[in-house]
Protein backbone atom coordinates (compact mmCIF):
# COMPACT_ATOMS: atom_id res chain seq x y z
CA UNK A 1 0.00 0.00 0.00
CA UNK A 2 0.96 3.47 -0.64
CA UNK A 3 1.34 6.02 2.08
CA UNK A 4 -0.37 9.29 2.01
CA UNK A 5 2.83 11.13 2.35
CA UNK A 6 4.23 8.60 -0.99
CA UNK A 7 1.00 9.33 -2.71
CA UNK A 8 1.49 13.17 -1.36
CA UNK A 9 4.99 13.78 -2.24
CA UNK A 10 6.59 10.89 -4.27
CA UNK A 11 5.07 10.75 -7.23
CA UNK A 12 7.86 8.83 -9.03
CA UNK A 13 6.92 5.56 -7.17
CA UNK A 14 3.19 4.96 -9.12
CA UNK A 15 3.49 7.11 -12.45
CA UNK A 16 3.19 4.98 -15.22
CA UNK A 17 5.91 5.57 -17.17
CA UNK A 18 4.24 5.71 -20.49
CA UNK A 19 2.99 9.32 -19.26
CA UNK A 20 6.52 10.70 -19.49
CA UNK A 21 7.55 12.00 -22.98
CA UNK A 22 9.08 9.33 -25.21
CA UNK A 23 12.67 10.32 -24.66
CA UNK A 24 12.35 10.69 -20.80
CA UNK A 25 11.01 7.35 -20.98
CA UNK A 26 14.23 5.75 -22.88
CA UNK A 27 16.34 7.73 -20.05
CA UNK A 28 14.83 6.33 -17.56
CA UNK A 29 15.65 2.77 -18.84
CA UNK A 30 19.21 4.05 -17.51
CA UNK A 31 18.15 4.88 -14.30
CA UNK A 32 16.95 1.78 -12.60
CA UNK A 33 16.41 3.22 -8.85
CA UNK A 34 14.78 6.40 -10.53
CA UNK A 35 11.46 5.74 -8.96
CA UNK A 36 13.12 6.78 -5.23
CA UNK A 37 14.85 9.61 -6.97
CA UNK A 38 14.02 12.83 -5.30
CA UNK A 39 15.32 14.63 -8.41
CA UNK A 40 13.00 12.68 -10.39
CA UNK A 41 9.95 13.91 -8.44
CA UNK A 42 10.67 17.15 -8.15
CA UNK A 43 10.64 16.94 -12.32
CA UNK A 44 7.01 15.39 -12.09
CA UNK A 45 5.85 18.28 -9.60
CA UNK A 46 6.64 20.51 -12.19
CA UNK A 47 5.76 18.86 -15.43
CA UNK A 48 2.39 17.63 -14.37
CA UNK A 49 1.90 21.06 -12.40
CA UNK A 50 1.71 19.43 -8.90
CA UNK A 51 1.33 20.85 -5.70
CA UNK A 52 2.20 20.59 -2.08
CA UNK A 53 -1.77 21.23 -0.70
CA UNK A 54 -2.31 18.59 2.11
CA UNK A 55 -4.78 15.95 0.26
CA UNK A 56 -6.94 14.48 2.14
CA UNK A 57 -8.87 11.38 1.14
CA UNK A 58 -12.50 10.17 1.70
CA UNK A 59 -12.87 6.25 2.18
CA UNK A 60 -14.15 5.72 -1.17
CA UNK A 61 -10.83 7.53 -2.42
CA UNK A 62 -8.42 5.01 -0.62
CA UNK A 63 -8.30 3.78 -4.27
CA UNK A 64 -5.19 5.77 -4.82
CA UNK A 65 -3.46 3.90 -1.98
CA UNK A 66 -3.88 0.50 -3.59
CA UNK A 67 -0.42 -1.47 -4.23
CA UNK A 68 0.28 -1.56 -8.21
CA UNK A 69 -1.40 -5.13 -9.11
CA UNK A 70 -4.49 -4.30 -6.78
CA UNK A 71 -5.40 -0.88 -8.89
CA UNK A 72 -4.75 -1.80 -11.80
CA UNK A 73 -7.34 -5.18 -11.83
CA UNK A 74 -9.92 -3.68 -9.94
CA UNK A 75 -9.97 -0.63 -12.82
CA UNK A 76 -9.86 -3.29 -15.10
CA UNK A 77 -12.21 -5.50 -13.52
CA UNK A 78 -14.38 -2.25 -13.11
CA UNK A 79 -13.99 -1.71 -17.14
CA UNK A 80 -14.72 -5.10 -18.28
CA UNK A 81 -18.27 -4.81 -16.36
CA UNK A 82 -19.18 -1.93 -17.68
CA UNK A 83 -19.02 -3.08 -20.77
CA UNK A 84 -20.49 -7.12 -19.87
CA UNK A 85 -23.28 -6.93 -21.68
CA UNK A 86 -21.95 -6.43 -24.73
CA UNK A 87 -18.75 -8.67 -23.82
CA UNK A 88 -21.80 -11.47 -23.34
CA UNK A 89 -22.58 -11.05 -26.81
CA UNK A 90 -18.97 -10.79 -28.15
CA UNK A 91 -18.04 -13.79 -30.66
CA UNK A 92 -14.70 -12.23 -31.16
CA UNK A 93 -12.84 -15.07 -29.09
CA UNK A 94 -9.12 -13.88 -29.94
CA UNK A 95 -10.35 -10.64 -27.91
CA UNK A 96 -12.19 -12.06 -25.04
CA UNK A 97 -8.95 -14.54 -24.37
CA UNK A 98 -6.66 -11.50 -24.16
CA UNK A 99 -9.28 -10.50 -21.91
CA UNK A 100 -9.08 -13.74 -19.89
CA UNK A 101 -5.40 -13.67 -20.09
CA UNK A 102 -5.14 -10.54 -18.02
CA UNK A 103 -7.47 -10.98 -15.55
CA UNK A 104 -8.41 -14.61 -14.95
CA UNK A 105 -10.83 -17.11 -16.07
CA UNK A 106 -12.19 -16.36 -12.94
CA UNK A 107 -12.67 -13.12 -12.46
CA UNK A 108 -14.15 -13.32 -16.10
CA UNK A 109 -16.79 -15.89 -15.21
CA UNK A 110 -17.78 -13.41 -12.32
CA UNK A 111 -18.25 -10.81 -14.30
CA UNK A 112 -20.96 -13.04 -16.81
CA UNK A 113 -22.71 -14.28 -13.43
CA UNK A 114 -22.82 -11.23 -12.18
CA UNK A 115 -24.13 -8.98 -14.93
CA UNK A 116 -27.82 -8.55 -13.74
CA UNK A 117 -27.24 -8.99 -10.13
CA UNK A 118 -24.09 -6.97 -9.01
CA UNK A 119 -26.32 -3.61 -8.63
CA UNK A 120 -29.90 -5.09 -10.20
CA UNK A 121 -30.88 -3.13 -13.07
CA UNK A 122 -28.08 -1.40 -14.81
CA UNK A 123 -28.71 2.54 -14.50
CA UNK A 124 -29.17 3.84 -18.51
CA UNK A 125 -25.99 4.80 -19.91
CA UNK A 126 -23.62 2.59 -17.63
CA UNK A 127 -23.31 -0.13 -19.67
CA UNK A 128 -21.02 0.64 -22.97
CA UNK A 129 -20.27 -0.41 -26.57
CA UNK A 130 -17.32 -2.18 -27.12
CA UNK A 131 -14.44 -0.36 -28.63
CA UNK A 132 -13.14 -1.72 -32.09
CA UNK A 133 -10.08 -2.92 -30.50
CA UNK A 134 -10.42 -4.45 -26.85
CA UNK A 135 -7.06 -3.42 -24.74
CA UNK A 136 -6.75 -3.99 -21.19
CA UNK A 137 -5.65 -0.49 -20.77
CA UNK A 138 -8.33 0.97 -22.12
CA UNK A 139 -10.96 -0.86 -19.82
CA UNK A 140 -8.55 0.05 -17.02
CA UNK A 141 -9.45 3.68 -18.32
CA UNK A 142 -12.72 3.34 -18.28
CA UNK A 143 -12.85 1.97 -15.01
CA UNK A 144 -10.45 4.81 -13.27
CA UNK A 145 -13.00 7.78 -15.24
CA UNK A 146 -15.72 5.84 -13.61
CA UNK A 147 -14.31 6.07 -10.13
CA UNK A 148 -13.37 9.61 -10.45
CA UNK A 149 -17.06 10.19 -11.02
CA UNK A 150 -17.31 8.66 -7.58
CA UNK A 151 -15.20 11.19 -5.90
CA UNK A 152 -15.33 14.59 -4.65
CA UNK A 153 -14.35 16.93 -8.01
CA UNK A 154 -12.66 19.92 -6.32
CA UNK A 155 -10.37 17.07 -4.60
CA UNK A 156 -7.76 18.02 -7.68
CA UNK A 157 -4.61 17.03 -6.28
CA UNK A 158 -6.17 13.97 -5.84
CA UNK A 159 -7.62 13.46 -9.34
CA UNK A 160 -4.39 14.19 -11.06
CA UNK A 161 -2.11 11.65 -9.26
CA UNK A 162 -4.80 8.77 -9.88
CA UNK A 163 -4.63 9.85 -13.35
CA UNK A 164 -0.97 9.38 -13.44
CA UNK A 165 -1.11 5.86 -12.43
CA UNK A 166 -2.78 4.55 -15.74
CA UNK A 167 -1.01 5.16 -19.28
CA UNK A 168 -3.48 8.04 -20.69
CA UNK A 169 -5.92 6.18 -23.41
CA UNK A 170 -8.58 7.92 -25.46
CA UNK A 171 -11.98 7.50 -24.39
CA UNK A 172 -14.70 8.18 -26.92
CA UNK A 173 -17.48 8.33 -24.09
CA UNK A 174 -17.00 8.92 -20.53
CA UNK A 175 -20.25 7.38 -18.08
CA UNK A 176 -21.66 10.84 -16.06
CA UNK A 177 -22.87 9.79 -12.87
CA UNK A 178 -25.69 12.35 -11.48
CA UNK A 179 -25.59 12.69 -7.26
CA UNK A 180 -29.00 10.22 -7.34
CA UNK A 181 -26.66 7.51 -9.02
CA UNK A 182 -23.69 7.98 -6.80
CA UNK A 183 -23.77 5.83 -4.38
CA UNK A 184 -24.74 3.27 -6.36
CA UNK A 185 -21.73 2.85 -8.16
CA UNK A 186 -19.90 3.44 -4.91
CA UNK A 187 -21.35 0.20 -4.31
CA UNK A 188 -20.20 -1.22 -7.87
CA UNK A 189 -16.91 -0.03 -6.82
CA UNK A 190 -16.88 -1.42 -3.52
CA UNK A 191 -18.19 -4.85 -5.06
CA UNK A 192 -15.66 -4.89 -7.59
CA UNK A 193 -12.34 -4.45 -4.76
CA UNK A 194 -13.93 -7.66 -2.94
CA UNK A 195 -13.87 -9.90 -5.47
CA UNK A 196 -10.16 -8.48 -5.80
CA UNK A 197 -8.36 -7.91 -2.95
CA UNK A 198 -10.41 -7.86 0.67
CA UNK A 199 -7.46 -5.81 2.26
CA UNK A 200 -8.64 -3.20 -0.30
CA UNK A 201 -12.30 -3.35 -0.09
CA UNK A 202 -12.36 -3.17 3.66
CA UNK A 203 -9.99 0.42 3.17
CA UNK A 204 -12.96 1.75 1.29
CA UNK A 205 -15.88 0.33 4.16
Amino acid sequence: MLTLFQLQYCPALYINIENFPNLWQKTLQYLPHWRHSKNINKIIFKHYKLTNNIIKIEKSENIALFPEYEFNQILALLGIMLHIKSLSHCINSKQIGLIINEIGKEKYRFCLANANFIIGNWPEGWQQKLPLEMHIDYFRQVGLNFWLETINQNNVDLIKRLKLRLPKKKIEKNITLSDKYKPVAEILCQKITKEVNLQCYHLLK
